[in-house]
C-alpha cells in the first residue's frame, strides 16, 4: 500500500515510564502507563484489543486526547499515523512516535482509478506507486505536506 494508515503511538521522550527502545504494544502494556484515545475510533478498538494491563483513557475528542498527553496525565497518545505525525512534528522538542511491531489494525490506502481503465493500466499505476514507496518519495511527500500545513497554522 501506498501510506498504511494505522495507530502509532506518540509520546514525551522524557517520559520514564516509556521504556527506552519500546517497539511493541507489550513494552508498553505495563502497570502504570495510561493510553488515551479518541473514544469509538478504529484505534480505540485496535488498542483495547491488543492492551491487557495499561489503563486506557477513552476521550470524546482528538483534541482531549492530545491535551492529556501535553498535560501529562497521558503518558501515549494512540492515534493514527497521519494525524500523529502532524502532532510530533509540530512538538520536535518533546514528542516522538513509534510504529508498533507487529502493526495495530494495518488499512491500505487506496486510490480511485476510472472505472474503464485496463487490468494493465491498473498493474502499470501499482508498479509505480510501488516504486515511490520503495524509494522514500512517498514518505517524503508527506512529511513536506505535513510541514506545509504546520507552516499555515504559524
Amino acid at each position: 500500500s501506498l501510506h498504511d494508515a494505522l495507530p502509532i503511538f506518540a509520546f514525551n521522550k522524557d517520559n520514564p515510564r516509556i521504556p527506552a527502545g519500546a517497539t511493541s504494544v507489550a513494552d508498553i502494556d505495563v502497570e502504570g502507563v495510561t493510553l488515551a484515545v479518541m473514544s469509538g475510533t478504529a484505534q480505540d478498538k485496535a488498542i483495547s484489543a491488543a492492551v491487557k494491563t495499561a489503563t486506557i483513557l477513552r476521550l470524546p475528542t482528538n483534541d482531549e486526547t492530545r491535551l492529556a498527553l501535553i498535560s501529562k496525565r497521558a503518558d501515549i497518545l494512540v492515534d493514527a499515523n497521519d494525524t500523529n505525525q502532524l502532532f510530533t512534528q509540530s512538538n520536535p522538542d518533546w514528542a516522538v512516535a513509534i510504529n508498533p511491531e507487529p502493526a495495530l489494525a494495518k488499512q491500505g490506502v487506496a486510490f480511485g482509478l476510472p472505472a474503464g481503465l485496463s487490468a494493465q493500466d491498473v498493474e502499470v499505476v501499482n508498479i509505480f506507486l510501488e516504486e515511490r514507496v520503495a524509494t522514500g518519495h512517498v514518505e517524503a511527500l508527506i512529511r513536506k505536506a505535513v510541514d506545509q500545513v504546520l507552516a499555515q497554522g504559524q
